[in-house]
């Protein structure tokens, strides 16, 4: 009877078959077996480009990092098996009414995204977007489509997205704070400093990810340093230090604190609290590898 049983299950889930069942095996194994595996890999990819940002010795720090093309070399084998993942799942599950399947091309267009594929990236999230209007996906397949447009040096179209489709959508505060860092990184690059530090402002706290948190206050740290209002540049380094995030962006803010404090010891007493703030970072052991730096601002 068990045996009957199992027989009749697997002859009614094939991908040609319609029946209940069928269409419930099939919007049910893409998720688990091949989506969500395929996510953990494109993730972990991620997470190991991130963990490789080093800040730069000059000039401002990045918003928006998708790594270097070494590093979509190096980590290629994570974005490569998400993509394989998905694509079985479209192969051996393609049924229209398979409700798995913008979820896959949106996963395929992000990791052809780290990989530096931005044409066929472009070509799954244009996919999304044409094929299921109306897919939750919607809003962030456009700000995916914008990132790409933008890391193909198409900016005029990036712009013309975020200005002008992207403006008709609803968007949540995880949406609005990640649309945010794209506008911030394309104003970083024309250099309107004054309008990056209002759209930051506006969107700080939709900003999701320690990360992506950190590297906001940081840049609008860097930025009021470098207008002359160190108060708020004291302010956001010192938010970046509350952070649970990357320590090497964490000592960076803590110097840049201790470089503020040097510009602004007028007196004897900021000079003592100075030398104990540059002393508690020497005992702390996390700043071994820093020390030369340390010694050098002392």
């Amino acid at each position: 009877m068990a045996l009957a049983l199992l027989a009749f299950c697997l002859s009614s889930c094939g991908v040609k078959k319609k029946n209940v069942l069928s269409r419930k095996y099939h919007s049910t194994t893409p998720l688990f077996n091949y989506y969500y595996n395929g996510e953990l890999k494109r993730q972990e990819g991620v997470d190991q480009i991130n963990a490789a940002y080093r800040i730069p010795p000059e000039g401002y720090i990045d918003v928006l990092y998708i790594g270097t093309e070494e590093d979509a070399k190096t980590y290629k084998d994570n974005f490569e098996s998400a993509i394989e993942k998905a694509e079985i799942a479209l192969q051996k599950h393609d049924q229209v009414d398979n409700k798995w399947m913008d979820d896959l091309r949106y996963l395929i267009g992000r990791s052809w995204f780290y990989s530096r594929s931005y044409l066929l990236a472009e070509k799954n999230f244009e996919y999304v977007i044409e094929t299921f209007p109306q897919s939750k996906l919607i809003p962030d397949v456009y700000m995916w489509l914008v990132k790409t447009y933008y890391m193909d040096g198409n900016n005029i179209k990036a712009l013309e997205l975020l200005e002008e489709d992207m403006k008709k959508l609803i968007l949540t505060k995880r949406q609005r704070g990640e649309k945010a860092i794209v506008q911030s990184q394309i104003l970083l690059d024309q250099g309107n400093y004054d309008q990056l530090v209002r759209v930051l402002n506006r969107n700080l706290k939709n900003i999701r990810g320690r990360i992506n948190r950190a590297r906001a206050n940081y840049l609008l740290g860097q930025i009021y340093r470098d207008q002359g209002d160190l108060d708020k540049a004291f302010d956001s380094f010192r938010k970046v230090t509350k952070i649970n995030t990357d320590y090497e962006l964490i000592f960076n803010a803590k110097l840049e604190l201790a470089r503020i404090m040097i510009a602004n010891q007028g007196s004897g007493s900021n000079s003592k609290k100075l030398n104990r703030y540059l002393k508690k970072m020497l005992r702390d052991e996390k700043n071994f590898d820093y020390r030369d730096q340390i010694y050098y601002e002392m």
